[in-house]
């Protein structure tokens, strides 16, 4: 997935898990578009990558308070962030 840091909006699905230390927004029905099997991510600051499955499933969702900092700074990039459940984001 090609990330867009010009004027346009990119218009994406995200769920937020923690592992505790960490806050990752994770691109919903992204699986294998970067590297077969894994979710693209977002962590802050400014950090893209791919996550398993099994790692996302072995997080905890994020509540508003906890993933408000890293949604400000998709915004500031660029992304039209819809926030989904995490469910939703598991299903392809």
């Amino acid at each position: 997935m090609e990330v867009a840091l010009s004027r346009e909006r990119l218009d994406v699905d995200v769920f937020f898990v923690t592992d505790g230390e960490e806050v990752t927004a994770v691109f919903a029905g992204t699986v294998g578009e970067e590297r077969e099997g894994e979710f693209t991510v977002y962590k802050s600051p400014e950090q893209h990558g791919t996550a398993t499955p099994a790692w996302v499933s072995s997080c905890r969702p994020a509540g508003a308070e906890e993933y408000a900092e890293v949604l400000s700074e998709m915004h500031h990039h660029g992304y039209d962030v819809t926030v989904v459940e995490q469910s939703a984001g598991l299903c392809r």
